[in-house]
This record gives structure tokens, C-alpha cells and sequence, in this order.
């Protein structure tokens, strides 16, 4: 893990004008899970009227059935999807903190404070596909310990 943590990383953070409705996160998520050719995601810290993936929070979901019920919510205030590929698994869940299962996720996006996307990756190129589809975010380069993540 250390050296995982010590690799170059990507730190996006994309205002949504939609205010993180269900439908407006299942659109921004939508295609960097297929990008990433994720199988399971995984969801933590989920606050807002997300009824749906809320009954399902820490546990491994396939794709299909994640990007389904995270779009049958209302607006999201807070989230963690821990994004996994084929040859990932969700370790480092029984961890104590987020930034821990953050280092096995292939990538993580962060919903924070009704209006922003974080996206975390070690992608290079995920990383440049959200730069040139979002121009006006947010854009770092850093190791892990020096990512912003809101709480």
C-alpha cells in the first residue's frame, strides 16, 4: 500500500449544476465505470435521500445494479463509490477510515457538499478524458497523501 500511496495520482472535482440529484450522478459515474471497465462498486458514508443504495451501503455491487440504484435517489449530500475493475477486488473495507479502502479502489469519486464530484485515480488517462470533458474543474496532481478529501 505504501507504494500505491506514494504513486502519482489524479484529483479532479467537478461542480454539478444539478445539485447531485440521482439522475445527475448516474450520468457523471455512468461513464467512467465503463472507462474503467469496473465490476463492483462499493458505497460508503452515504448521507442524503438516497433510499435505494442506502440499504446497500459497504456492500460489493455489480455494476449493472449499482448504476441503478444510484440513480433512484432524490439528491445525494455526501458519498464514497469505491470503483473496482476486473482484476481488483474490495479489499481494505474493514479498515477504519476511508482513505485506507480509497488505496485498493481502482477509483473513488466523491460526492461532497451537495454540488461537487472528487474524482481520485492513479489513470492517467481517465484523468485527461475529465479534463478535456470538464475544462473548468478542478485539476491536481499529487501523491495520495496530499489529495483534498472533504468531510
Amino acid at each position: 500500500m505504501a507504494e500505491i500511496a506514494s504513486s502519482v495520482w489524479y484529483q479532479i472535482i467537478v461542480t454539478d449544476p444539478h445539485g447531485l440529484s440521482g439522475a445527475s450522478v448516474a450520468s457523471f459515474v455512468e461513464p467512467i465505470i465503463r472507462r474503467l471497465a469496473v465490476t463492483v462498486v462499493v458505497a460508503l458514508d452515504l448521507i442524503g435521500a438516497c433510499p435505494g443504495l442506502m440499504r446497500h451501503e459497504k456492500q460489493a455491487l455489480g455494476r449493472d445494479e449499482f448504476l441503478r440504484k444510484v440513480a433512484d435517489a432524490t439528491q445525494y449530500d455526501w458519498a464514497f463509490f469505491l470503483l473496482y475493475s476486473r482484476t481488483s477486488g474490495p479489499e481494505g473495507l474493514g479498515a477504519d477510515n476511508d482513505k485506507a479502502a480509497m488505496l485498493s479502489a481502482d477509483a473513488t469519486i466523491r460526492l461532497a457538499d451537495d454540488h461537487y464530484f472528487y474524482v481520485y485515480t492513479r489513470d492517467e488517462g481517465l484523468a485527461s478524458e475529465l479534463r478535456r470533458e470538464y475544462p473548468a474543474a478542478e485539476y491536481k496532481t499529487s501523491a495520495f497523501g496530499e489529495l483534498d478529501i472533504p468531510y
